[in-house]
C-alpha cells in the first residue's frame, strides 16, 4: 500500500511540473506573436540639416541683394538724415539708403554690376558726400573693358583713377538723389562742390 502511494505521488510531481513548463511556452509564445506591440519605445533620430540661405554674408558695405522684391513690400521706409555731421553706422538703413541711390547711375556708366567700398562717408543737413571706390558683388576688380567708352581711353591714357568714385547726394521728398558724382578722379575735384551746390563745407575732406 505504501509503494503505490508514493508512485501515485511521484506521478502528481511529474504532472505538475509538465503544466508548468507548458504554460511557460504558451505565454512566451503569445508575448512574442507577429504584430504585437514592443514594450521598448524608438527614439526619434531624424536631424533637420536645412541650411540657412538667407543670410547676408557680403563683407562689403552696399546692398548685396539688388533685385528687387516683386512679391512682398519689405522695403523700410525712409529715414530723414540728422542734421548734425555724423557717418552712417554700417549696415544703417541710412548708409544702405545713400549706397542705393547711388548705385543705378554709376552702374550704367560702369557697364556692370557694382559693390561701394567706403572711404569717407559724411552726412549733414540732407547732404552726404561720398568716397570710396567701386568693386564687383564679389569684392574684386571691375571689368574695364565693359564701361563708358571715355572712361576706358582716359584709363588707357593713364589720366583716370580704376574704380574711384567721389558722389555728392540730397535728401529731397522722403529720399536720397545723386546730385553730381566724378568716377575716376585723380585730384579733389569736389573741392567747390559745397559753394557750387550748397552744400555743408563740413562733409568735404577737403575745400576751396
Amino acid at each position: 500500500m505504501a509503494k503505490k502511494n508514493s508512485t501515485l505521488i511521484v506521478f502528481l510531481v511529474i504532472g505538475w511540473v509538465a503544466a508548468v513548463i507548458l504554460g511557460g511556452v504558451v505565454i512566451y509564445q503569445a508575448l512574442n506573436k507577429p504584430g504585437s506591440p514592443s514594450k521598448t519605445p524608438v527614439a526619434n533620430t531624424t536631424t533637420d540639416t536645412t541650411a540657412d540661405t538667407a543670410k547676408n554674408t557680403d563683407p562689403l558695405d552696399s546692398a548685396t541683394n539688388t533685385t528687387p522684391d516683386t512679391t512682398t513690400n519689405n522695403t523700410p521706409a525712409p529715414v530723414a538724415p540728422a542734421q548734425s555731421l555724423h557717418t552712417p553706422a554700417t549696415g544703417s538703413a541710412e548708409r544702405k539708403a545713400i549706397m542705393d541711390a547711388m548705385r543705378p547711375e554709376i552702374e550704367a556708366y560702369l557697364g556692370q554690376k557694382v559693390v561701394f567700398k567706403v572711404d569717407v562717408l559724411k552726412v549733414k543737413s540732407n547732404y552726404a558726400f561720398y568716397s570710396g571706390t567701386a568693386v564687383t558683388p564679389s569684392g574684386k576688380d571691375l571689368n574695364y573693358s565693359l564701361v563708358n567708352p571715355d572712361y576706358k581711353s582716359a584709363l588707357d591714357a593713364g589720366i583716370a583713377s580704376p574704380g574711384s568714385i567721389f558722389a555728392l547726394l540730397r535728401y529731397q521728398n522722403g529720399a536720397w538723389k545723386l546730385v553730381t558724382k566724378k568716377i575716376g578722379p585723380t585730384d579733389v575735384t569736389y573741392a567747390t562742390w559745397w559753394k557750387d551746390y550748397s552744400a555743408p563745407k563740413e562733409i568735404f575732406p577737403y575745400t576751396e
